[in-house]
């Protein structure tokens, strides 16, 4: 691949990043360094340049369109992270598909795994199904002969012209100085005469002029994140009519008999499994014969109902689908990555392609190849949770975190009260839990504690701050206590002065409900005022239920004295039209916000008692 220094002029700017010889890494960078590729180490020049202090490479590399979230947590010093945060938050705004292009482009210098299928004039190594996407002449010409493994392209003696166009159509930045200095003995003009030839056959149509506007980095850098956008949207096109429409759905037990060749229409090199939800067949059959005996020597007593219909129909065959996949979009997940450098079976080479379970529904597989294909998120708030669960399991976090927002945002949350009575009515509606589901209702104890299993705090935190919100409606049940306690359990070696995360931020949240009532004009201050509040923090009882030695006027005259006391000095400075007796429902209501308040503090307090917890 890197036959004409490209490799060299890439360990020379390492070098100079270890060193911080900005000089060298300025020239390196002029000759067409690939910024995007990683050493032996798997480090970029950025998170070199970060982790060794130098303040001007980083720049430079930053100013050059580079960026890598990990060179936030290597970052020698503030000075370093306070840049990259700057350029990083601007970055991502002009940059969204970077991590995607970064992937490409990895991909023409990555020699482990080995995804390359095909070679081309002996040197270049490339991608069938990648070139297919881009280029229409690969698409044709591979299609009519999928079995080959070697190409040749007439570069009319140019061979660094072949070369560009490969960086091209796997998204990598093309050199600015080319010509003589790449070592080729031919001129600039014959360069780029070659190049447009190379283009032309290829089908690609702005490979001249993003060579031509190479020298100008603000424009190439604009042409670049273009190329971008083309390349992701070809990709997608792709995806949709040959990985999608080639899937296999079949019987469950007749899998293993499906015999996909490694040269294959589609260039796949590994089959995908995912399987619908149910039980095994066999069981299903077996139950059904057992009730089928049982329905023909009893005689049916009462009405035909829903419930007696439905257990005479057989149980459809659970189904299987095989989606086609090439490994070099699948070790965009850490998991596959690991899977296909291990010595595991799936890394092996086999004659047939083999076939790797995955733990979800077909639905959710295709959400997951999507994004690792496209980088586009797409699915209804009511997969979102499987989603995330899968998207943990295959260690691919950007999709996790697409995941928690589309949950944080667009879920519906059941009311338990709405579920008790949904529970009640289960008997005679059958379909009432999966309409629920098609809405994107879901259980917020399930959301915290897929929070906390896949380690989640944006999630942890929607559940926190849609409880203290909805307080009222969960305190009293039974699932609000053992969530309490799975939360103080999740404290190794938990000491009793130890406090418990998910009540921590259920009180934090819950004083940010009420302060949105308490700083109203001359209410700020009740929260604070503990003069008239009982022992235990009640507030004050109005007066038909408080004890009182005076009677009933005595009593009105307390609860009167006691409401003028909370209101703030800016109310008591008012007029007399401002005291009239029209402000009166305005006190009263708040009076009632501040009671709830000091009655769900107490309920907390109380569940920590009965729970036998200190926090």
């Amino acid at each position: 691949m890197d036959t004409y220094g490209d490799r060299d002029r890439f360990k020379a700017l390492c070098d100079a990043c270890r060193t911080g010889n900005t000089q060298q890494a300025m020239a390196m960078i002029n000759q067409g360094a690939n910024l995007h590729a990683l050493d032996e180490y798997d480090y970029s020049p950025l998170v070199i340049a970060s982790l060794c202090g130098h303040y001007e490479i980083v720049r430079l590399l930053l100013e050059c369109g580079q960026w890598s979230s990990l060179c936030l947590y290597s970052a020698l010093n503030d000075r370093i992270r306070n840049l990259l945060l700057i350029y990083g938050y601007s970055y991502y705004e002009r940059h969204p598909l970077q991590p995607y292009a970064a992937h490409i482009s990895s991909l023409f210098s990555r020699t482990h795994p080995q995804t390359a299928d095909l070679t081309i004039n002996s040197t270049v190594k490339a991608h069938k199904f990648w070139l297919a996407a881009r280029s229409p002449y690969f698409r044709r010409e591979l299609a009519a002969a999928p079995e080959v493994d070697s190409w040749t392209v007439s570069d009319d003696g140019c061979s660094p012209a072949l070369d560009v166009a490969m960086q091209y159509i796997y998204l990598c930045e093309i050199g600015i100085e080319k010509g003589d200095s790449s070592g080729s003995g031919k001129s600039s003009q014959e360069f780029i005469a070659a190049t447009s030839k190379i283009s032309h056959q290829l089908e690609i149509k702005h490979l001249r002029q993003a060579i031509q506007e190479g020298r100008n980095r603000r424009i190439a850098q604009k042409r670049r994140t273009e190329e971008f956008v083309r390349g992701r949207k070809q990709m997608t096109e792709w995806f949709e009519e040959s990985v999608l429409k080639h899937k296999v759905v079949t019987d469950r037990r007749k899998v293993n008999d499906i015999c996909w060749p490694r040269s294959n229409a589609i260039f796949a090199d590994v089959l995908l499994r995912a399987d619908e939800e149910g039980e095994e067949e066999e069981e299903e059959d077996a139950k059904s014969e057992d009730e089928t005996v049982e329905r023909v020597c009893t005689i049916p007593i009462g009405p035909m109902g829903a419930a007696s219909r439905s257990t005479s129909r057989k149980p459809s065959p659970v189904q299987s689908t095989l989606f086609p996949a090439h490994r070099a979009m699948l070790i965009r997940s850490d998991f596959f990555q690991a899977m296909f450098t291990s010595s595991f079976k799936e890394a092996q080479t086999t004659g047939s392609l083999q076939i790797i379970s995955v733990d979800c529904t077909p639905d959710v597989l295709e959400v997951v190849l999507k994004f690792l294909y496209t980088e586009e998120v797409d699915f209804p708030p009511a997969m979102a949770l499987d989603v995330l669960m899968v998207a943990d399991e295959l260690l691919i976090e950007r999709l996790k975190a697409k995941a928690a927002i589309v949950i944080s945002t667009l879920a519906r949350i059941e009311n338990p009260a709405e579920a008790r009575k949904s529970a009640e009515q289960e008997p005679t509606n059958g379909h009432q839990d999966q309409d629920i589901d098609e809405k994107g209702c879901f259980n917020i104890y399930e959301i915290i504690r897929v929070g906390w299993l896949c380690r989640v705090r944006r999630l942890e935190e929607f559940g926190a701050r849609h409880l203290a919100f909805h307080l009222e409606d969960f305190i009293d049940g039974k699932e609000f206590a053992e969530l309490i306690e799975e939360s103080a359990a999740r404290i190794r070696n938990r000491q009793e002065t130890d406090s418990i995360e998910l009540l921590d931020d259920i009180r934090f949240y819950l004083s940010e409900r009420f302060r949105l009532v308490f700083e109203d004009p001359g209410l700020r201050d009740l929260p604070e005022d503990e003069d008239h509040s009982g022992e235990h923090g009640e507030m004050v009882k109005e007066p038909s239920s408080r004890p009182s030695d005076s009677g009933e006027s005595n009593g009105a005259a307390a609860e009167k004295e006691a409401m003028t006391s909370r209101v703030s000095p800016l109310t008591l400075e008012t007029s007399d039209e401002m005291q009239a007796p029209a402000e009166e429902p305005e006190e009263d209501e708040f009076a009632a916000e501040a009671k709830k308040y000091r009655v769900l503090l107490r309920k907390i307090d109380q569940t920590l008692e009965r729970l036998h917890l200190d926090a």
